[in-house]
């Protein structure tokens, strides 16, 4: 983050808890939270400005970006669980890990309103934790984590044209099988 764009955006927060602008305070906030991005910065203070009684600290700065995360994820999960596991591909290894925890995407597909409020609280707590992590996943533990179904991989197998006689998607069909418990 460029500490000009830091700057107005500390000046409005200063402004917004009727806080006099002092260099120093605003160095301290902008060497702890220049690793976030200018647009989820200025989400978290606009959110803080809105939510918080008192002038934010850095750590609940932080934790507000740490949820606007969190929420887009969630987004991104509830799209393509609506399309059915469509695009999946758009879904991060983090994501995918977080989703794994929470049971898959059938879960989140055959959730009822009340049920996707305390799956997103357990995918938030997957999360966070998870986050601290540096997650690689291969295709196949991807597979595993979403819930797919053999059918899953053979349609995307055909998607991308690699799939070239019966013999490949029984084969196919089978090494999924073995991957999911």
């Amino acid at each position: 983050m460029e500490i000009q764009i830091f700057r107005k955006l500390f000046e409005e927060l200063c402004f917004a808890f009727d806080k006099p602008f002092e260099d120093g305070r605003a160095l301290v906030y902008y060497n702890n939270l220049k690793e976030i991005s200018d647009s989820k910065l200025e989400h978290s203070i606009n959110i803080c400005k809105k939510t918080c009684n008192f002038f934010p600290t850095i750590s609940e700065i932080r934790n507000t970006a740490c949820l606007v995360n969190v929420a887009v994820s969630w987004q991104k999960v509830l799209k393509i669980a609506r399309r059915g596991c469509k695009d999946w591909e758009e879904l991060n290894n983090l994501e995918i890990a977080s989703l794994g925890e929470i049971g898959g995407i059938q879960v989140v597909q055959d959730s009822s309103d009340e049920g996707l409020t305390f799956l997103f609280n357990r995918f938030k707590q997957a999360f966070d934790i998870l986050s601290k992590r540096n997650i690689q996943l291969s295709e196949e533990e991807q597979w595993v984590m979403l819930g797919a179904h053999p059918e899953c991989v053979v349609s995307l197998e055909r998607r991308r044209g690699s799939l070239g006689t019966k013999k490949d998607v029984a084969q196919i069909g089978d090494v999924v099988k073995g991957l999911l418990p």
